[in-house]
């Protein structure tokens, strides 16, 4: 399956130096039952709509498109700000009132390349500077 994944700059060199990534966070738990994914998320839809829903979510140093093959991944569904709802200039930002959407998601425990794990493209274009990362990491917008 071609899926899309935005990673860090430590995930991206572990994959692309042939390690194994590994990742057994069960993110129901870590938050509050808005996902039944485990380890790694993968989506299917294009990256500059993925974005959109994602920003804050996940770090976006990398985009890697790659082929997985289906048996490493399960289909998960997660809860997400409907960035087509939602005008981030009309109320705060924190105030837990947002219009969500639900996505479908494809998860794993653990990927690389000695898995069938072939990378398509990458690109750096969704990246932001380390000095936002800081301010939305202490505004709490990003891991």
């Amino acid at each position: 399956m071609t899926v899309h994944r935005f990673m860090s700059e430590a995930e991206y060199e572990c994959l692309i130096s042939g390690g194994k990534l590994m990742n057994a966070t069960d993110h129901a738990r870590e938050r509050g039952q808005r996902t039944d994914a485990v380890g790694f998320c993968f989506f299917t839809e294009p990256p500059e709509e993925a974005i959109h829903w994602l920003s804050g979510c996940c770090y976006p140093d990398w985009c890697v498109t790659m082929e997985v093959p289906d048996t490493l991944l399960r289909p998960a569904t997660a809860t997400y700000r409907d960035p087509k709802k939602d005008d981030l200039m009309k109320g705060p930002i924190f105030s837990g009132n947002r219009p969500t959407m639900q996505k479908r998601e494809w998860c794993c425990t653990q990927y690389g390349l000695a898995d069938g794990v072939k990378v398509i493209a990458v690109t750096q274009k969704y990246k932001v500077s380390a000095e936002i990362r800081r301010l939305l990491q202490r505004m709490g917008m990003m891991p």
